[in-house]
């Protein structure tokens, strides 16, 4: 006898024919709302943590003990994902505008020279470490900045 015709325990061991999920939700609705969720419960800890780049959020997150929603560590791209799905690029271009500014103010002078100045004002580094000449350099490239 067939699955067809009736036999076995199909549907008494929870099985279902094709088309039978009408009323569940698909996986990937599922994982996007629980991604959604777990975003939410983080958006607190990440709009203290939006003046730090990625990866020093990633290792503020790491340190103050939060897992990832799938249990694992912290990177950048975890952290750009759940900024992204929160909202927060803005203020990650927010950020890189008040910097360009701040550059292009400073653009007569040597790296070495703007990262002692960066320094000396505060302004908090993509790595949130002190300012140095390498650093300087990377960014104004990145930002297109002289």
């Amino acid at each position: 006898m067939t699955r067809a015709e009736g036999g076995g325990d199909y549907e008494a061991k929870g099985y279902q024919p094709k088309g039978a999920d009408v009323g569940r939700v698909s996986g990937s609705t599922a994982t996007a709302a629980k991604s959604r969720a777990f975003a939410e419960e983080l958006r607190p800890v990440l709009t203290e943590l939006a003046r730090l780049s990625a990866n020093a959020a990633a290792r503020e997150l790491a340190r103050r003990g939060y897992a990832t929603a799938g249990g694992g560590t912290w990177r950048a791209a975890k952290v750009i994902a759940v900024r992204k799905r929160l909202g927060m690029p803005e203020e990650a271009k927010a950020r890189a505008a008040a910097l360009r500014s701040v550059l292009a103010e400073l653009a007569g002078k040597s790296a070495r020279d703007i990262a002692a100045e960066l320094n000396k004002r505060e302004v908090p580094s993509p790595t949130s470490r002190p300012w140095t000449t390498l650093t300087v350099i990377r960014v104004r490239r990145w930002l297109a900045v002289s």
